[in-house]
């Protein structure tokens, strides 16, 4: 017994000692295979970081840890750049998404932390996290070299590489003109310090400076730092960490100086003493036989049998600092109106970049959950996982997030994520599909080899982040005093419910209400030019039409605005272009167009930038215009940029509306009647008798910063007029989300507006930021109620339906919008078909290729096919406009179907060379426009059957200003359809249209009159049938890209020689219907609602003999 026990343990001895024999020779094979793999790898990649950590034990490093902890930086002093980035939660914050400004308690950070929805004054708060991406580790931050953020909206313009992108060029969400924000940082740690202070659902708030620009908002949060009963503690860290032993608040209290401040402290954070850099500085024991496994699999490319990581997260530091589409699970309010994130999308408006995110280092990526930029994967299997089979991931993902220990108390109200994440989806399968993507396809790998990989990925870890005695040194000390009493104390609490419920999900449930059906009849008269008491052509002009001879058959148009006394030229002073002005400045310029003296001619209206007062033209009625601007009491002068005329408060005549850009020295009109010196507020002037015009005071219009295009309407059919406004911020603006959709709620004690947007259902219309242009009120689908467009920049066009009780649903969805570049707009039935139509002015780069952050696709045309707007672009031919701005559907050739105008054009002048900072900055930009610069206007005639065919050169438009606002109107009252064009920096242009001095065909010209405080029946539907052919028209004011036409219709009849029905759909409750029958051509008709109290008119005197 004993000798065979004695047998029994000298074989498990030599079975153990062969074992640590093959174990030790695999270990061997493997430290070799690695080995190798490194060597032939040490040419293209470095595997240790250059870098040394800053001393954490300088005044520097105490004032940036202090101003990184401190609350006083956030609007409402209730958030710290540490309340989401906190060195006990590894940098971050351990949710899927976070939450910013409105905590329920300012001192909970991390799982527990929820919005305080009902406090906080975010339109769009329901509980859920108010912040759209999830926070990122701050910790080896200062080791990226190229781009900051998610989607790297701060980014390095020059292509030299730098550590830290130190003192190049960065772009911003503050940079103009898309070149480099002349306030950057000297790298890029510094200037990323200076956007989450301004961002209202992360630490600004959506009250505190609430109509400031980006640097306004700094500018405040810095007075109220040096303002505060605690100035001297902080003023004596500044002067400890700036040398400066008595400076001043003002000299060392600056965000410049906080910028340094926290962005050094940031620079300390560096973790490196990882297993990986233990082994690849020689220790070839630092990693496990499962990590060197995992190291070749991730370094191996995919067709030598590795999974390919390194494609994307290359070494040192483990990510190309790219931005790629993996298809990532989309959580939360994301970036564009409709919730969804398109990533680096929004930053270059390529689509190449749709759904593309910065790759993330994989530094301490074990400690860094949740993963993506919505923090959708909670761990590292389903991350990896979701790598190998985007597919499978998600089509298996938990969308009730059953799993995810923060979003499950809120999935209800996550509905949209399943939908979002298919266009992200659908997008990796065509880029995989075109091999374009990085991302390998079909790639398999075993348990064993998912977890050697988890097990390297551990090696990348620095054991400090997860120990809190070693993270204790980026923490301030409880015990040291601090400066002020808005020291962040960080409470950590444990995932739990959110401690007052959350809002209830209020999707709309789009139950179909039936069409308005044809309304009562309503009387009208039938008023011809005498019985409506219009003015005739004076006696002793005549008409230019007759001046001009007929030379040239085919050539339609004729300019003749010199000539006809249009006189004065759109300028902004030069000394008011900057960096960081210009863009909004370049897009400058409207017009507006009415009987503003009731003579029934229609006059003109031209904003004309900051070097003089706007300009008012009198129609003389013998095709010239004389300047009236005095006379009316237009003496004023503010940066005015769009308008519209519109009876606003119903007493019969049009009055004035101008919309204004932000210029720091220079008020709006409005702004200086209310002595507000910092007001942008839009000015109303109202019309005195038809002789004057007088600025009205304040009308309850919280408008700041800029606004653009103005609409008009009775949308909720009370009688009186409603309104929308636009509000393009573009770069640097920032601010409050402002209010579109405005009710008229004037009394007998004056004009008033109440804003609309949360109570109507609009506080989606706008993502990250405001690009709304043009607006329009039209019915959509024929129900008789109107439902609002929106044109709007950088793909954020919207769709919403009238529900007919004061809401409107956002239904852009289920119509097919794919405008890149929405400015200008014209709505009209183009086809004849019954449904109004949606023209959408873009931007269509000949070279197919942006020089900037523009699409390239051109115009929209969508069709309405039965209240479904279809992209009907293609068939039609209307996409190559260039840069498009202004645009008008009308029937130039009196056809009887309507052709399509629109101007364009991006000009730089050279004045502007002086005023970009940088010379180099013109030069680039000058370069980057060429193909924008000098372009003629567009016009596309219908060819009748849906389709149209560019004529402009042969029409004869052939001016190469710099179009902005368009107004299309009879101007001479001859017939035809001429079109008026204001350009920003030079004259305007008058196209006298001679279509009608052959009389080849023929028309009926429309205006309507309603005796309620809807004077102009604005949203009134016409149709005009001549045989088989009905065209449909709808009355409106504003509308267009910074200009708004008379209210008056105008319809080609072709070879007919009357009417054979007019019918009217009048825009009241009851859906009101009148109808004449054989109304000869070649007439302008008057028709007046007849509800008891018609309105009676004076005629008006003709001009005296010259």
């Amino acid at each position: 017994m004993g000798l065979i026990g004695r047998g029994k343990v000298y074989m498990v001895t030599l079975l153990t000692l062969f074992s640590a024999s093959g174990n030790a020779r695999l270990e061997a094979n493997e430290e070799q295979a690695l080995s190798k793999l490194l060597d032939s790898l040490s040419d293209s990649y470095a595997f240790t970081v250059d870098t040394v950590s800053p001393s954490t034990e300088t005044p520097m490093f105490r004032l940036g840890m202090e101003l990184f902890f401190s609350k006083s930086l956030s609007g409402n002093q209730d958030v710290a750049c540490a309340s989401c980035h906190h060195p006990y939660l590894a940098g971050g914050d351990s949710l899927s998404l976070p939450v910013g400004e409105s905590p329920y308690n300012d001192n909970w950070v991390g799982p527990g932390r929820w919005h305080d929805w009902q406090r906080s004054a975010d339109p769009k708060a329901d509980g859920t996290p108010n912040v759209a991406r999830h926070s990122q580790t701050t910790f080896n931050a200062s080791l990226y070299s190229r781009s900051m953020f998610y989607d790297g909206r701060i980014f390095v313009l020059d292509p030299t590489l730098r550590s830290h992108g130190e003192d190049q060029r960065h772009r911003t969400p503050d940079s103009n003109l898309w070149q480099g924000d002349s306030s950057a940082g000297r790298d890029l740690l510094a200037t990323q310090v200076r956007f989450p202070v301004i961002s209202t659902d992360e630490m600004r708030g959506h009250t505190f400076a609430a109509d400031s620009t980006n640097d306004g908002v700094r500018h405040a949060l810095i007075e109220r730092l040096k303002q505060s009963e605690n100035v001297q503690q902080w003023l004596q860290l500044f002067r400890q960490a700036f040398a400066s032993p008595t400076g001043s608040s003002n000299s060392l209290i600056t965000f410049a100086n906080i910028e340094t401040a926290i962005s050094y402290y940031q620079s300390t954070q560096i973790l490196l003493d990882a297993p990986w850099f233990d082994y690849v500085n020689g220790k070839t024991n630092a990693l496990t036989a499962s990590q060197k496994r995992g190291a070749k699999l991730f370094l191996t490319s995919p067709d030598k049998g590795g999974a390919g990581c390194i494609n994307c997260h290359t070494p040192p530091i483990f990510t190309d600092e790219k931005f790629h589409n993996i298809a990532a699970v989309q959580i939360g309010r994301g970036k564009q109106p409709n919730g969804e994130d398109f990533g680096r999308r929004g930053v270059t408006q390529q689509d190449k970049d749709r759904y593309g995110f910065r790759t993330p280092s994989l530094l301490n990526v074990t400690a860094t959950a949740p993963y993506t930029h919505a923090g959708a994967f909670t761990d590292l299997d389903a991350i990896i996982a979701h790598h190998l089979a985007p597919d499978e991931s998600v089509s298996q993902f938990d969308f009730s997030f059953a799993n995810n220990p923060q979003l499950k108390h809120v999935a209800g109200l996550l509905s949209d994520s399943k939908q979002h994440t298919q266009g992200a989806l659908a997008q990796l399968n065509r880029e995989q599909a075109a091999g374009s993507s990085l991302l390998p396809d079909g790639l398999t790998l075993t348990v064993t080899q998912i977890d050697d990989l988890k097990a390297f990925l551990a090696s990348l870890t620095d054991p400090c982040i997860t120990d809190r005695a070693c993270m204790a040194k980026w923490v301030p000390d409880s015990n040291a005093p601090a400066p002020d009493e808005h020291r962040l104390v960080a409470e950590f609490r444990g995932h739990m419910p959110p401690p007052q419920p959350v809002a209830i999900n209020l999707e709309p449930t789009h139950t179909s209400l039936p069409n308005q059906a044809p309304g009562p009849a309503l009387p009208a008269a039938f008023l011809s030019d005498d019985a409506f008491g219009c003015s005739h052509s004076a006696p002793t002009h005549q008409s230019l039409a007759k001046h001009h001879s007929r030379h040239q058959s085919a050539k339609r148009f004729d300019e003749v605005a010199v000539s006809a006394g249009l006189a004065h030229k759109h300028h902004i002073n030069w000394e008011n272009y900057s960096l960081s002005s210009a863009q909004r400045l370049i897009f400058s310029g409207g017009l507006a167009a009415g009987d503003i003296d009731g003579d029934c001619w229609p006059d003109l209206f031209f904003a004309t930038g900051d070097a003089t007062a706007d300009v008012l033209y009198k129609n003389e009625r013998n095709g010239t215009f004389s300047d009236v601007s005095k006379v009316w009491g237009l003496t004023s002068v503010e940066l005015s940029n769009g308008a519209a005329m519109v009876d606003i408060d119903g007493d019969g005549d049009l009055d004035l509306f101008t919309s204004n850009l932000l210029q720091p020295e220079l008020p709006s009109v409005t702004g200086q009647k209310m002595q507000l010196p910092d007001s942008q507020l839009p000015t109303l002037y109202l019309n005195d008798a038809q002789q004057k015009l007088h600025v009205a005071a304040d009308i309850g219009l919280q408008v700041q910063l800029t606004s653009w295009s103005f609409a008009f309407a009775d949308v909720n059919k009370d009688g009186t007029v409603d309104m929308l406004t636009n509000h393009w911020r573009g770069p640097g603006l920032g601010g409050e989300q402002p209010t579109h959709l405005w009710r008229n709620i004037s009394s007998s004690e004056g004009i008033w507006f109440e804003g609309l947007d949360t109570e109507a259902g609009l506080t989606d219309l706008v993502g990250n930021a405001d690009f709304t242009f043009t607006a329009n009120f039209t019915d959509i689908n024929n129900d008789g109620w109107l439902d609002l467009l929106f044109a709007a920049d950088f793909e954020t066009s919207q769709v919403y339906k009238n529900l007919r009780d004061g809401t409107f649903a956002k239904e852009t969805h289920t119509h097919e919008i794919s405008d890149q570049n929405g400015m200008g707009a014209a709505v009209a039935d183009y086809d004849n078909d019954g449904y109004l139509d949606w023209f959408v002015s873009s931007i269509w780069d000949p070279n197919g290729k942006p020089e900037g952050s523009w699409g390239v696709s051109g115009n929209r045309l969508y069709h309405n096919h039965q209240g479904r707007l279809e992209d009907a672009t293609t068939q039609a031919g209307v996409a190559e406009g260039l840069w498009a701005w202004g645009a008008c559907f009308a029937d130039f050739n009196n056809d009887g179907w309507l052709d399509l105008f629109h101007v364009n054009g991006f000009d730089l002048p050279p004045q502007l060379s002086r005023h970009l900072g940088n010379p180099l900055a013109y030069r680039r930009l000058k370069q980057a426009m060429a193909e924008f610069e000098n372009t003629p206007s567009r016009l596309f005639i219908s060819n009748q059957d849906g389709t149209f065919t560019e004529r402009s050169r042969q029409w004869g438009i052939t001016d190469t200003f710099s179009g902005r606002g368009v107004v299309c109107m009879d101007y001479d009252r001859d017939g035809d359809v001429d079109i008026v064009v204001s350009n920003h920096e030079q004259r305007p242009v008058l196209y006298a249209n001679r279509h009608n001095d052959d009389a080849s065909n023929n028309y009926l010209s429309i205006t309507l009159r309603d005796s309620t405080q809807n004077t102009r029946a604005l949203g009134a539907k016409v149709h005009v049938t001549t045989g088989n052919t009905t065209q449909l028209q709808e009355v409106r004011a504003g509308g267009g890209f910074l200009s708004g036409a008379p209210s008056t219709l105008h319809f080609g009849l072709g070879d007919a020689s009357q009417a054979d029905t007019i019918t009217i759909e009048w825009p009241d409750k009851t859906g009101s219907v009148s109808t004449f029958h054989n109304i000869p051509a070649n007439q302008f008709l008057y028709i007046q609602a007849d509800r008891g109290t018609i309105e009676q008119r004076s005629p008006s005197p003709p001009p005296q003999s010259q």
